[in-house]
Formats: structure tokens, sequence, C-alpha cells
């Protein structure tokens, strides 16, 4: 059983290095390691997340980058692109102090730990797809959008397309043998 546990612990290491490779073969070993590792912890803490899910998110809202130092045009930052504010709040949370957004938010191990701590809240709050919708436009739209039986025309564009997106690249990593 031990064993079983620490093939599948190397597997899904395997599988996050290779995900990480393909987009970002500059990024510092050491750092993809750490980064791997911690999206592989977040994955066993929360149990709602799991390392396609948790890839597919990052790939897709790190621009295909894998980049921790990315910001995007609305200010959000890093491999989670989390908005400063949203960041303040979950730094909070986690216990750490938030004096420095380059600190928190460009750090991947910090950005990967909040922004999975968010996006399974959401995700147990609204299920994955509204989850995916919270995580891109914010609850009350999530929310409005779910009242409403998931209809057209409630979500910002830039959602309606950000949750299949997310989805279609999680299905590639599902699908993706090492």
């Amino acid at each position: 059983q031990i064993l079983d546990l620490e093939n599948q612990r190397n597997s899904s290491l395997d599988k996050i290095l290779k995900i990480i490779n393909y987009y970002n073969k500059d990024l510092h070993p050491a750092t993809k390691i750490k980064v791997a590792n911690e999206i592989y912890e977040m994955c066993i803490k929360y149990e709602n997340l799991n390392i396609e899910l948790v890839c597919a998110t990052i790939t897709h809202e790190s621009a295909r980058t894998w980049d921790p130092k990315i910001v995007s045009p609305a200010q959000a930052i890093g491999l989670m692109q989390i908005l400063p504010i949203t960041g303040k709040f979950l730094a909070k949370q986690e216990g750490y102090e938030f004096n420095n957004i380059e600190d928190i938010l460009y750090n991947p191990i910090i950005n990967i730990r909040l922004g999975c701590r968010y996006l399974s809240y959401l995700i147990e709050a609204y299920d994955v797809h509204g989850g995916l919708a919270a995580y891109n436009c914010g609850e009350r739209w999530a929310e409005k959008w779910i009242s409403s039986g998931q209809a057209s025309g409630i979500l910002p564009t830039e959602t309606v397309n950000y949750v299949p997106a997310i989805l279609k690249i999680y299905q590639e990593y599902c699908q993706m043998r090492i």
C-alpha cells in the first residue's frame, strides 16, 4: 500500500513536470520540482481538486506560459493569476503577512497555495463549472448564473469562453499518458 502511494505520487509528479516542461523549459529545475510538489500536496489537502484541474487552471491562467512572474491586463499575478485584493484576503487566511505583493503573489509556491485554497472553496460552493466561473469573474456573477440554471447571457463573454477552455485542457491532461 505504501509502495502504491509512492508510485501514484511519482506518477503525478512526472505528469506535472511534463506539463511544466512543455510550456516553460526555462523555469529553474528546482522551482519546477517545488511547483510540482506543491500542486500534488494541494490536491491531497483539497479533495475536490486534482492535479489535472490545477494544471489546466494554471496553463490557462498563465496564458500557457507557466511563468510565475506573469501579470494580466487586470493586474492578476502569478501562475494562478490572483488579484492583489484577493491575494491579501487569502494570504491572511493562510497566515501570511501581506506587506509586499511580490513576496506573496510572485512566489510560485505561495501563489499555488492561495490559488488552490480559493479554487477549492469556489468548487465546494458552486461545483466545478460554477467554481471555475467564479474564479474568473467573481462569486456574484457565478451565483446569478447558477441561480438562472446556467442560462446564456448572464456571464461576461470572457467567462463564457473561460470555463470550457479550462475543461478542454483538463480533459487533455486526464487523457495524457506519461
